[in-house]
């Protein structure tokens, strides 16, 4: 639990343009995310994502509170309450979460509207942008209400001005990772229809706010639950942190490898791995800035089991000089208040001028 916690939750957070020029289709990427098979007018079935359903927890198309009428009535509640009926009458009806199907099915007539309408009045519609797709790694902390709390504030702040759909899910396959997908049509709603395109200030400025909309709505709802873990979406050397990233996919490793290959990842992981213990060894307190950026506060034992974490030892045995220096460094700052176990809560001089 010590080294999940020194770890912290995953800040990943990608965003990718769903494109005609690039082959995509609208209606087969809903499908994808929810997990499903759909009907696309202009090309039929889509793939059966059936096998993906487990993972599925939760789902809802979410609509500016001024939508117009016709938006409401095609995806909003009531739509969704009238799918859902369809569902609860069908004979063979025996699903556990029949809301899920439901929300599906009004995902399909949403994107299969986007299409027909890039078709109708975008200027170039072979190479018609449809919809931006987010895919965020949600805190595994979190309770389930919570998740969904935080899409549901995060999308009404993060895509105000866009006057649009969110189309939303969550997924968890029960590995430690689950994951929200949020996709949106570039275009708004308008009084009686889908209207025009959502111009964008600039990419990059609106890809940064929306990561900075996600660290701010993730680390609320971490506070609301009493969780002390925070996730940093700037760069690493804006946080101040000299040690590099680790992480690599191990699954794949793992099968490159059984393929007779080369995790090439996953040597690369190794080989920071040895950077980052030779600049600890030498300095311990570059672990400062690396917990802190995962934690809002910390206890004296999480920093030394963080340590040994990427030292790769045990905090038994931690070597006794690089757990004085981290432990005697004039960085920590008492917070003043205790963890449960009663241990003292500390943070860094750099977050304590931040407060």
């Amino acid at each position: 639990a010590m080294n999940a916690m020194s770890r912290g939750p995953s800040p990943h957070f990608s965003v990718e343009r769903i494109s005609r020029s690039t082959g995509a289709n609208a209606v087969e990427r809903a499908a994808y995310r929810h997990a499903t098979r759909m009907e696309a007018e202009a090309t039929g079935p889509t793939k059966n994502f059936g096998t993906q359903a487990g993972a599925l927890k939760h789902s809802e198309i979410m609509l500016p509170g001024d939508a117009p009428a016709w938006a409401v009535q095609a995806y909003g509640e009531q739509a969704f309450q009238a799918a859902l009926d369809v569902i609860l009458a069908e004979p063979l009806h025996q699903l556990e979460s029949p809301e899920r199907p439901a929300w599906a099915r009004l995902a399909e007539r949403l994107w299969n509207d986007i299409e027909r309408v890039e078709w109708d009045q975008n200027r170039q519609p072979g190479r018609a942008q449809l919809a931006w797709e987010i895919t965020a790694a949600l805190p595994r902390v979190l309770s389930d209400g919570g998740r969904i709390r935080l899409l549901r504030d995060y999308a009404a702040e993060a895509f105000r001005d866009h006057r649009t759909a969110v189309d939303c899910v969550i997924r968890d396959k029960g590995d430690g990772n689950p994951y929200a997908f949020l996709a949106l049509p570039t275009r708004t709603l308008g009084a009686e229809g889908w209207g025009g395109k959502h111009r964008l200030p600039g990419y990059q400025s609106w890809l940064k706010a929306l990561r900075g909309t996600w660290e701010l709505h993730v680390n609320l709802a971490l506070e609301r639950e009493g969780r002390r873990e925070r996730i940093d979406m700037r760069s690493l050397a804006d946080q101040g942190r000299k040690l590099e990233s680790e992480s690599h996919d191990r699954r794949i490793a793992r099968n490159v490898e059984k393929a007779g290959g080369t995790a090439v990842n996953k040597l690369r992981s190794e080989a920071i791995s040895q950077l980052n213990k030779a600049l600890l060894r030498e300095d311990p307190r570059h672990i400062l800035p690396d917990v802190q950026a995962r934690l809002s506060c910390f206890t004296m034992p999480e920093l030394l089991a963080a340590l040994a974490d990427r030292l790769g030892v045990t905090p038994d045995t931690l070597p006794a000089d690089l757990a004085a220096t981290v432990t005697g460094s004039p960085d920590l700052v008492p917070t003043g208040k205790t963890a449960p176990d009663g241990e003292p809560l500390y943070f860094t001089r750099a977050r304590s001028r931040q407060e």
